[in-house]
Protein backbone atom coordinates (compact mmCIF):
# COMPACT_ATOMS: atom_id res chain seq x y z
CA UNK A 1 0.00 0.00 0.00
CA UNK A 2 3.10 2.34 0.70
CA UNK A 3 4.30 1.84 -2.42
CA UNK A 4 1.53 1.98 -4.32
CA UNK A 5 0.97 5.55 -2.35
CA UNK A 6 4.36 6.50 -3.25
CA UNK A 7 3.95 5.73 -7.42
CA UNK A 8 0.24 7.84 -7.08
CA UNK A 9 2.98 10.75 -5.57
CA UNK A 10 5.38 10.60 -8.22
CA UNK A 11 2.63 10.54 -10.58
CA UNK A 12 1.39 13.89 -9.49
CA UNK A 13 4.97 15.37 -9.69
CA UNK A 14 4.80 14.12 -13.23
CA UNK A 15 2.16 15.49 -14.20
CA UNK A 16 2.42 19.21 -12.90
CA UNK A 17 3.19 21.51 -15.94
CA UNK A 18 6.38 23.84 -14.45
CA UNK A 19 7.52 25.02 -11.00
CA UNK A 20 8.97 28.03 -10.15
CA UNK A 21 11.55 28.21 -6.66
CA UNK A 22 12.65 31.92 -5.88
CA UNK A 23 14.53 33.66 -3.91
CA UNK A 24 17.46 31.93 -2.51
CA UNK A 25 20.07 30.03 -4.15
CA UNK A 26 23.57 29.38 -3.42
CA UNK A 27 27.27 28.00 -2.69
CA UNK A 28 27.60 25.76 0.73
CA UNK A 29 30.40 25.19 2.24
CA UNK A 30 29.84 21.60 3.77
CA UNK A 31 31.61 20.34 7.00
CA UNK A 32 31.55 17.58 9.54
CA UNK A 33 32.16 18.50 13.10
CA UNK A 34 34.42 16.16 14.78
CA UNK A 35 35.00 16.50 18.81
CA UNK A 36 38.57 17.12 17.27
CA UNK A 37 37.81 20.21 15.25
CA UNK A 38 35.23 21.70 17.60
CA UNK A 39 38.07 22.06 20.26
CA UNK A 40 40.63 23.83 17.81
CA UNK A 41 37.89 25.48 16.77
CA UNK A 42 37.59 26.79 20.73
CA UNK A 43 41.02 26.72 21.39
CA UNK A 44 41.61 29.18 18.17
CA UNK A 45 39.08 31.52 19.56
CA UNK A 46 40.02 31.78 23.65
CA UNK A 47 36.44 32.23 23.97
CA UNK A 48 34.55 31.22 27.73
CA UNK A 49 32.18 28.32 26.62
CA UNK A 50 30.16 28.34 30.23
CA UNK A 51 29.59 32.65 29.49
CA UNK A 52 28.87 31.61 25.64
CA UNK A 53 26.03 29.10 26.63
CA UNK A 54 24.62 31.40 28.91
CA UNK A 55 24.61 34.17 26.64
CA UNK A 56 21.26 34.48 24.31
CA UNK A 57 22.12 33.53 20.83
CA UNK A 58 22.52 36.69 18.48
CA UNK A 59 20.33 37.70 15.80
CA UNK A 60 23.44 38.28 13.68
CA UNK A 61 27.01 37.34 13.28
CA UNK A 62 29.25 40.14 13.30
CA UNK A 63 32.18 38.40 15.76
CA UNK A 64 34.09 35.24 15.63
CA UNK A 65 32.06 34.75 19.73
CA UNK A 66 28.87 35.30 18.07
CA UNK A 67 29.52 32.22 15.49
CA UNK A 68 30.64 30.37 18.13
CA UNK A 69 27.55 31.18 20.49
CA UNK A 70 25.59 30.20 17.51
CA UNK A 71 27.49 26.63 17.28
CA UNK A 72 27.23 26.33 20.47
CA UNK A 73 23.68 26.51 21.27
CA UNK A 74 22.74 24.53 18.11
CA UNK A 75 25.06 21.86 19.14
CA UNK A 76 23.74 21.54 22.50
CA UNK A 77 19.92 21.67 21.65
CA UNK A 78 20.03 19.18 18.34
CA UNK A 79 18.28 22.48 16.70
CA UNK A 80 19.18 23.68 13.29
CA UNK A 81 20.31 27.14 13.55
CA UNK A 82 21.30 29.72 11.06
CA UNK A 83 22.42 32.94 10.99
CA UNK A 84 23.55 35.56 8.63
CA UNK A 85 27.25 36.92 9.23
CA UNK A 86 27.34 40.89 8.70
CA UNK A 87 31.25 41.00 9.28
CA UNK A 88 33.72 39.60 7.06
CA UNK A 89 36.12 38.85 9.60
CA UNK A 90 33.80 36.21 10.79
CA UNK A 91 33.88 34.73 7.75
CA UNK A 92 37.36 34.76 7.01
CA UNK A 93 38.18 33.35 10.63
CA UNK A 94 36.03 30.06 8.97
CA UNK A 95 38.29 29.92 6.52
CA UNK A 96 41.28 29.84 8.18
CA UNK A 97 40.57 28.04 11.29
CA UNK A 98 38.06 25.54 10.13
CA UNK A 99 37.66 25.53 6.11
CA UNK A 100 34.72 23.25 4.47
CA UNK A 101 35.31 19.63 3.28
CA UNK A 102 33.17 20.14 -0.09
CA UNK A 103 31.42 22.76 -1.67
CA UNK A 104 27.72 21.83 -2.53
CA UNK A 105 24.56 23.38 -3.91
CA UNK A 106 22.58 25.41 -1.70
CA UNK A 107 19.91 27.54 -0.34
CA UNK A 108 16.12 26.68 -0.11
CA UNK A 109 15.56 27.33 -3.77
CA UNK A 110 17.98 25.57 -5.36
CA UNK A 111 17.48 22.86 -2.51
CA UNK A 112 14.15 22.76 -3.55
CA UNK A 113 14.51 21.98 -7.40
CA UNK A 114 17.08 20.08 -7.23
CA UNK A 115 14.76 17.73 -5.09
CA UNK A 116 11.85 17.70 -7.42
CA UNK A 117 13.80 18.01 -10.87
CA UNK A 118 14.86 14.19 -9.50
CA UNK A 119 11.48 13.39 -9.37
CA UNK A 120 10.50 13.92 -12.77
CA UNK A 121 8.72 17.67 -12.75
CA UNK A 122 8.43 18.09 -16.36
CA UNK A 123 9.86 22.02 -15.98
CA UNK A 124 11.61 23.41 -13.02
CA UNK A 125 12.84 27.07 -13.02
CA UNK A 126 15.32 28.61 -10.16
CA UNK A 127 15.98 32.23 -9.80
CA UNK A 128 19.50 32.00 -8.97
CA UNK A 129 21.08 35.93 -9.46
CA UNK A 130 23.57 36.11 -9.51
CA UNK A 131 24.80 33.18 -11.30
CA UNK A 132 27.94 32.64 -11.15
CA UNK A 133 30.13 29.74 -13.03
CA UNK A 134 31.32 28.27 -9.78
CA UNK A 135 27.51 27.74 -8.63
CA UNK A 136 25.55 26.82 -12.25
CA UNK A 137 28.61 23.90 -11.85
CA UNK A 138 26.75 22.87 -8.92
CA UNK A 139 23.18 22.53 -10.51
CA UNK A 140 22.59 18.90 -11.24
CA UNK A 141 22.89 18.03 -15.22
CA UNK A 142 18.72 17.38 -16.32
CA UNK A 143 17.35 18.44 -18.93
CA UNK A 144 14.02 19.58 -16.18
CA UNK A 145 15.57 21.71 -14.40
CA UNK A 146 16.75 25.42 -15.60
CA UNK A 147 17.28 28.61 -14.09
CA UNK A 148 15.67 32.31 -14.44
CA UNK A 149 17.34 34.39 -17.29
CA UNK A 150 15.82 37.22 -18.72
CA UNK A 151 15.04 35.39 -21.88
CA UNK A 152 12.85 33.12 -20.24
CA UNK A 153 14.53 30.30 -18.64
CA UNK A 154 18.01 27.95 -19.76
CA UNK A 155 20.26 25.48 -18.33
CA UNK A 156 22.31 26.82 -15.57
CA UNK A 157 26.12 26.03 -17.25
CA UNK A 158 24.55 27.95 -20.11
CA UNK A 159 23.13 31.22 -18.68
CA UNK A 160 26.13 31.28 -15.94
CA UNK A 161 28.30 34.63 -17.06
CA UNK A 162 29.59 35.89 -13.46
CA UNK A 163 32.69 34.73 -11.98
CA UNK A 164 33.83 34.48 -8.49
CA UNK A 165 32.40 33.21 -5.09
CA UNK A 166 30.60 36.11 -3.89
CA UNK A 167 29.00 34.08 -1.27
CA UNK A 168 29.61 31.11 1.20
CA UNK A 169 26.89 29.68 3.26
CA UNK A 170 28.38 27.44 5.99
CA UNK A 171 26.76 24.44 7.18
CA UNK A 172 28.25 22.72 10.18
CA UNK A 173 26.54 19.47 10.24
CA UNK A 174 27.25 17.35 14.03
CA UNK A 175 26.39 13.87 14.42
CA UNK A 176 24.10 12.98 17.26
CA UNK A 177 25.97 11.93 20.61
CA UNK A 178 29.26 14.23 19.40
CA UNK A 179 30.47 15.07 22.63
CA UNK A 180 33.40 17.26 24.02
CA UNK A 181 34.42 17.99 27.51
CA UNK A 182 35.69 21.75 27.42
CA UNK A 183 36.70 24.53 30.65
CA UNK A 184 35.24 21.96 32.53
CA UNK A 185 31.37 21.72 30.39
CA UNK A 186 30.29 18.54 28.53
CA UNK A 187 29.31 19.97 25.18
CA UNK A 188 27.41 16.63 23.80
CA UNK A 189 24.64 16.82 20.66
CA UNK A 190 21.02 15.36 21.35
CA UNK A 191 20.50 14.30 17.84
CA UNK A 192 22.05 14.94 14.64
CA UNK A 193 21.44 18.33 13.32
CA UNK A 194 23.60 22.00 11.79
CA UNK A 195 24.11 25.41 12.66
CA UNK A 196 24.45 27.27 9.63
CA UNK A 197 26.36 30.88 9.69
CA UNK A 198 25.74 32.69 6.23
CA UNK A 199 27.80 34.63 4.09
CA UNK A 200 26.02 36.64 1.92
CA UNK A 201 26.89 40.10 1.34
CA UNK A 202 25.77 40.76 -2.14
CA UNK A 203 22.50 38.95 -1.69
CA UNK A 204 22.16 40.49 1.96
CA UNK A 205 18.95 42.72 1.23
CA UNK A 206 17.55 40.44 -1.38
CA UNK A 207 16.67 43.09 -4.02
CA UNK A 208 15.58 41.54 -7.14
CA UNK A 209 16.43 42.13 -10.84
CA UNK A 210 14.10 43.24 -12.79
CA UNK A 211 14.85 41.58 -16.09
CA UNK A 212 14.32 38.33 -14.29
CA UNK A 213 11.34 39.85 -12.53
CA UNK A 214 9.78 40.80 -15.98
CA UNK A 215 10.88 37.37 -17.34
CA UNK A 216 8.92 35.48 -14.36
CA UNK A 217 5.85 37.12 -15.12
CA UNK A 218 6.21 37.14 -19.36
CA UNK A 219 5.78 33.12 -18.24
CA UNK A 220 3.58 33.30 -15.15
CA UNK A 221 1.01 30.58 -16.64
CA UNK A 222 3.63 27.86 -17.73
CA UNK A 223 3.93 27.53 -13.87
CA UNK A 224 1.62 26.06 -11.88
CA UNK A 225 3.91 26.39 -8.25
CA UNK A 226 5.57 28.84 -7.31
CA UNK A 227 8.02 28.31 -3.58
CA UNK A 228 9.44 31.21 -2.18
CA UNK A 229 12.38 31.15 0.38
CA UNK A 230 15.05 34.19 1.22
CA UNK A 231 13.65 36.02 3.57
CA UNK A 232 16.31 34.79 7.02
CA UNK A 233 18.67 37.03 4.29
CA UNK A 234 17.49 40.46 5.67
CA UNK A 235 18.70 42.69 8.64
CA UNK A 236 16.67 44.61 10.68
CA UNK A 237 18.48 47.77 10.03
CA UNK A 238 21.54 48.73 7.43
CA UNK A 239 24.55 50.60 7.50
CA UNK A 240 22.75 53.60 5.06
CA UNK A 241 19.79 53.89 7.53
CA UNK A 242 17.21 51.55 5.87
CA UNK A 243 15.43 48.43 6.99
CA UNK A 244 14.05 45.25 5.66
CA UNK A 245 10.78 46.60 4.25
CA UNK A 246 11.51 47.87 0.76
CA UNK A 247 12.89 44.19 -0.14
CA UNK A 248 9.77 42.74 1.24
CA UNK A 249 7.16 44.95 -0.69
CA UNK A 250 9.50 44.26 -3.40
CA UNK A 251 9.05 40.57 -3.50
CA UNK A 252 5.32 41.14 -1.99
CA UNK A 253 5.06 43.34 -5.59
CA UNK A 254 6.63 40.36 -7.52
CA UNK A 255 4.67 37.54 -6.27
CA UNK A 256 1.22 39.66 -6.78
CA UNK A 257 2.18 40.40 -10.38
CA UNK A 258 2.87 36.63 -10.88
CA UNK A 259 -0.54 35.91 -9.75
CA UNK A 260 -2.02 38.47 -11.56
CA UNK A 261 -1.02 36.76 -14.96
CA UNK A 262 -1.93 33.59 -13.70
CA UNK A 263 -4.88 33.42 -11.16
CA UNK A 264 -4.31 30.05 -10.59
CA UNK A 265 -0.93 29.66 -9.30
CA UNK A 266 -0.30 28.04 -6.09
CA UNK A 267 1.87 29.54 -3.57
CA UNK A 268 4.29 28.24 -1.03
CA UNK A 269 6.23 29.99 1.31
CA UNK A 270 9.00 27.94 3.44
CA UNK A 271 10.17 30.08 6.79
CA UNK A 272 13.91 29.67 7.29
CA UNK A 273 15.13 31.14 10.93
CA UNK A 274 14.46 35.00 10.49
CA UNK A 275 16.57 35.96 13.78
CA UNK A 276 14.29 39.40 13.50
CA UNK A 277 11.21 39.65 15.52
CA UNK A 278 10.33 42.87 13.43
CA UNK A 279 11.11 40.75 10.38
CA UNK A 280 9.01 37.71 10.80
CA UNK A 281 6.06 39.92 11.22
CA UNK A 282 6.57 42.56 8.69
CA UNK A 283 6.47 38.82 6.57
CA UNK A 284 3.68 37.46 8.35
CA UNK A 285 1.45 40.50 7.63
CA UNK A 286 2.47 41.14 4.17
CA UNK A 287 3.98 37.99 2.45
CA UNK A 288 1.94 35.38 4.40
CA UNK A 289 -1.31 36.56 2.67
CA UNK A 290 -0.25 36.12 -0.99
CA UNK A 291 0.30 32.60 -0.15
CA UNK A 292 -1.22 29.27 -0.22
CA UNK A 293 0.76 27.13 2.26
CA UNK A 294 3.78 28.18 4.77
CA UNK A 295 6.37 25.73 5.78
CA UNK A 296 8.26 25.73 8.74
CA UNK A 297 10.50 23.46 11.42
CA UNK A 298 9.27 24.00 15.39
CA UNK A 299 11.98 26.67 15.72
CA UNK A 300 10.55 28.73 12.72
CA UNK A 301 7.30 28.20 14.33
CA UNK A 302 7.98 29.19 17.70
CA UNK A 303 9.69 32.33 15.82
CA UNK A 304 6.35 32.86 14.18
CA UNK A 305 4.27 32.51 16.94
CA UNK A 306 6.40 35.30 18.75
CA UNK A 307 6.31 37.91 16.18
CA UNK A 308 2.65 37.88 16.25
CA UNK A 309 3.16 39.20 20.36
CA UNK A 310 0.74 38.81 22.78
CA UNK A 311 1.59 35.37 25.11
CA UNK A 312 4.97 34.30 24.24
CA UNK A 313 5.33 30.61 22.61
CA UNK A 314 5.53 28.12 24.59
CA UNK A 315 9.19 26.18 24.94
CA UNK A 316 6.92 23.17 24.54
CA UNK A 317 6.89 24.06 20.97
CA UNK A 318 10.97 23.94 20.91
CA UNK A 319 10.42 20.42 23.01
CA UNK A 320 8.02 19.56 19.79
CA UNK A 321 5.10 18.74 22.15
CA UNK A 322 2.52 17.80 19.54
CA UNK A 323 -0.15 19.83 21.48
CA UNK A 324 2.11 22.64 21.64
CA UNK A 325 2.93 22.54 17.75
CA UNK A 326 -0.83 22.50 17.15
CA UNK A 327 -1.70 25.23 18.77
CA UNK A 328 0.94 27.31 17.47
CA UNK A 329 0.12 26.46 14.16
CA UNK A 330 -3.81 27.03 14.58
CA UNK A 331 -2.65 30.44 16.22
CA UNK A 332 -0.39 31.42 12.84
CA UNK A 333 -3.44 30.27 10.71
CA UNK A 334 -6.23 32.01 12.53
CA UNK A 335 -4.08 35.30 12.58
CA UNK A 336 -3.02 35.45 9.32
CA UNK A 337 -4.92 33.62 7.23
CA UNK A 338 -2.89 31.09 5.36
CA UNK A 339 -5.24 28.10 4.08
CA UNK A 340 -2.27 25.30 4.67
CA UNK A 341 0.44 24.83 7.33
CA UNK A 342 2.78 22.15 7.09
CA UNK A 343 5.20 21.86 10.52
CA UNK A 344 8.11 19.39 10.23
CA UNK A 345 9.82 18.01 13.25
CA UNK A 346 12.38 15.27 13.73
CA UNK A 347 9.55 13.20 14.56
CA UNK A 348 6.36 14.30 12.78
CA UNK A 349 5.09 16.42 10.02
CA UNK A 350 1.84 17.95 11.39
CA UNK A 351 -0.15 19.78 8.28
CA UNK A 352 -3.58 21.81 8.93
CA UNK A 353 -5.16 22.49 5.47
CA UNK A 354 -8.45 24.20 4.96
CA UNK A 355 -8.01 23.74 1.24
CA UNK A 356 -11.67 22.38 0.22
CA UNK A 357 -10.00 21.16 -2.85
CA UNK A 358 -7.82 18.37 -1.31
CA UNK A 359 -8.97 15.19 0.54
CA UNK A 360 -7.01 14.48 3.90
CA UNK A 361 -6.16 11.47 2.19
CA UNK A 362 -4.00 12.73 -0.13
CA UNK A 363 -2.77 15.45 2.38
CA UNK A 364 -1.77 12.05 4.61
CA UNK A 365 -0.66 10.51 1.15
CA UNK A 366 1.63 13.67 0.62
CA UNK A 367 3.61 13.66 4.20
CA UNK A 368 4.13 9.94 4.09
CA UNK A 369 5.75 10.69 -0.04
CA UNK A 370 7.93 13.12 2.11
CA UNK A 371 8.64 10.96 4.62
CA UNK A 372 10.20 8.53 2.74
CA UNK A 373 12.01 11.08 0.30
CA UNK A 374 13.58 12.62 3.22
CA UNK A 375 15.01 9.33 4.51
CA UNK A 376 16.39 8.48 1.27
CA UNK A 377 17.97 12.06 0.79
CA UNK A 378 19.45 11.12 4.44
CA UNK A 379 20.91 8.06 3.38
CA UNK A 380 22.06 9.36 0.24
CA UNK A 381 22.98 12.74 0.11
CA UNK A 382 21.04 13.81 -2.86
CA UNK A 383 17.84 12.51 -4.57
CA UNK A 384 18.10 10.15 -7.61
CA UNK A 385 15.91 8.73 -9.97
CA UNK A 386 16.97 5.50 -8.64
CA UNK A 387 17.04 5.75 -4.51
CA UNK A 388 13.73 8.12 -3.88
CA UNK A 389 11.43 4.95 -2.72
CA UNK A 390 14.42 4.10 -0.35
CA UNK A 391 13.58 5.71 2.22
CA UNK A 392 10.45 2.97 2.37
CA UNK A 393 12.85 0.59 4.49
CA UNK A 394 13.20 2.91 7.33
CA UNK A 395 10.34 2.28 9.76
CA UNK A 396 7.84 5.37 10.96
CA UNK A 397 9.51 7.04 14.09
CA UNK A 398 7.69 6.10 17.56
CA UNK A 399 7.78 9.44 18.52
CA UNK A 400 5.29 10.41 15.15
CA UNK A 401 3.13 7.63 16.47
CA UNK A 402 3.07 8.81 20.13
CA UNK A 403 2.09 12.12 18.73
CA UNK A 404 -0.62 10.80 17.15
CA UNK A 405 -2.04 8.80 20.80
CA UNK A 406 -1.30 12.38 22.28
CA UNK A 407 -3.31 13.99 19.97
CA UNK A 408 -6.70 11.83 20.48
CA UNK A 409 -8.25 13.04 24.11
CA UNK A 410 -6.99 16.41 22.91
CA UNK A 411 -9.06 16.82 19.86
CA UNK A 412 -12.07 14.56 21.00
CA UNK A 413 -14.36 17.04 22.01
CA UNK A 414 -13.12 19.67 19.71
CA UNK A 415 -13.13 17.59 16.19
CA UNK A 416 -13.90 14.73 14.25
CA UNK A 417 -11.68 11.85 14.09
CA UNK A 418 -12.27 10.44 10.79
CA UNK A 419 -8.49 7.84 10.78
CA UNK A 420 -5.30 7.03 12.72
CA UNK A 421 -3.27 10.87 12.73
CA UNK A 422 -6.19 12.79 11.19
CA UNK A 423 -9.11 14.57 12.42
CA UNK A 424 -11.53 17.61 11.39
CA UNK A 425 -11.69 20.47 13.22
CA UNK A 426 -14.34 23.46 11.58
CA UNK A 427 -12.63 23.98 8.21
CA UNK A 428 -9.35 22.51 8.90
CA UNK A 429 -7.69 19.17 8.30
CA UNK A 430 -5.55 18.36 11.08
CA UNK A 431 -3.31 15.29 10.21
CA UNK A 432 -0.14 13.95 11.69
CA UNK A 433 2.59 11.45 9.78
CA UNK A 434 5.44 10.17 11.67
CA UNK A 435 8.83 10.58 9.16
CA UNK A 436 11.18 8.44 9.28
CA UNK A 437 14.20 8.68 10.83
CA UNK A 438 17.62 7.38 9.59
CA UNK A 439 19.97 7.23 12.97
CA UNK A 440 23.15 8.73 11.08
CA UNK A 441 22.22 11.03 8.33
CA UNK A 442 24.68 11.82 5.64
CA UNK A 443 23.46 15.13 5.88
CA UNK A 444 20.30 17.23 7.38
CA UNK A 445 20.63 20.47 5.84
CA UNK A 446 18.20 20.94 3.04
CA UNK A 447 15.84 17.83 4.31
CA UNK A 448 13.12 20.58 5.48
CA UNK A 449 13.38 21.70 1.72
CA UNK A 450 13.00 19.22 0.11
CA UNK A 451 10.22 17.74 2.70
CA UNK A 452 7.89 20.74 2.21
CA UNK A 453 8.20 20.72 -1.28
CA UNK A 454 7.33 17.11 -1.51
CA UNK A 455 4.26 17.66 0.30
CA UNK A 456 3.30 21.07 -1.35
CA UNK A 457 3.46 19.98 -4.74
CA UNK A 458 1.21 16.58 -4.25
CA UNK A 459 -0.88 17.17 -1.31
CA UNK A 460 -2.03 21.00 -1.78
Amino acid sequence: MQEESLDRCRRRLQSIPGVLCAFHSVIDGWVRLTPERLRALLDSAGVDVRALLDAPVPEEVRTVEDLLCGLLHSLTQGKALQRVIRDEAAHRWLLENLHYDRLRLGGTSANMAAAISALGVPRVVTYAHPLTHELAALFPMRDNLFVLTPEGAAHPREAARAEGLFALHWIIEYDGGLSLIYQGVELKAPRANRFIPAWNPINNQLRLNPELVQSAIAQARSFSHLMLSGYHLLSERYPDGSDFRPSVDETGSFVKGLRKANPNLRVHLECASMASASLRRYVEETIVPLVHSLGCNEVELAGLVEALGGAPPSQDILREDPVAILRGALRVAETTGVPRIHVHTLGYYLCLSADERVSWEQIQESLCFAAALAAARAQARELTDDNWAAGLDIAPSFAGQTAQRVLDPILQNRAEKVSQGVWKSGKHWIVIEPTRVVPQPKLTVGLGDTISAAAFLTGA
